[in-house]
């Protein structure tokens, strides 16, 4: 059923949501009953989003400070995130020419990666979406999708027609396909198999 071209479960949604919004609260705080999540997550609230906090320090702070304390704090309340970075060496680290230069640097700071890739990260587990990987002779890509997916539901991500005849994807670890360089035996995983962050396949399919 709908009003004015708007559905009415969306009318419900927009009405609860409107009463806390108008108390100066997120629309993630509206407790929305299952039967209406589908049309809560339509609506694509900006505050109903997941929020990672980012603490842009010094070269001192980057252990953390008492502000980054507070905002850590704040972030824990909300069941939220916050992240410390220093953007001052990240642009001194990214215009270092080799890694080994670069691996130096972030080992003199106690770095253990780049603050892009700990933002990307800490990003994607906040949406929980996940990486697999397809890898061939001619190019390798990265595809992103929500964490829970199906090997199948993987496949219909790059094509509709390798999830609908999907047969098995032959799959390796990120690590493991690092560790043999490739070289080693991938399992065989079948429809039923949930797909863990950086796994690689090589899907195969009845057309």
């Amino acid at each position: 059923a709908e009003y004015m071209g708007v559905s009415i479960d969306a009318m419900k949604v927009i009405e609860s949501v409107s009463k806390v919004l108008e108390v100066g609260k997120p629309a993630s705080d509206v407790i929305i009953p299952e039967e209406l999540h589908e049309s809560f997550h339509s609506l694509s609230l900006l505050t109903a989003k997941p929020i990672v906090y980012l603490c842009n320090v010094d070269e001192k702070g980057m252990s953390g400070n008492k502000y980054t304390e507070l905002v850590q704090s704040y972030a824990q309340s909300e069941e939220a995130t916050a992240i410390v970075i220093c953007g001052k060496l990240e642009e001194e680290l990214s215009s270092l020419p080799t890694e080994e230069q670069q691996k130096e640097f972030m080992d003199m700071y106690g770095m253990n990666e780049m603050a892009l890739d700990t933002v990307i990260h800490t990003a994607m587990k906040a949406l929980n979406l996940i990486t697999f990987y397809t890898v061939g002779k001619q190019e390798s890509k990265s595809y992103i999708i929500p964490q829970g997916y199906t090997v199948p539901q993987a496949a219909g991500c790059i094509h509709s027609d390798m999830q609908k005849g999907f047969i098995r994807a032959e799959t390796f670890s990120y690590n493991d396909y690092v560790t043999t360089e490739g070289k080693g035996s991938p399992r065989k995983e079948g429809k039923d198999y949930i797909c863990q962050d950086g796994d690689i396949y090589l899907f195969r399919f009845s057309s």
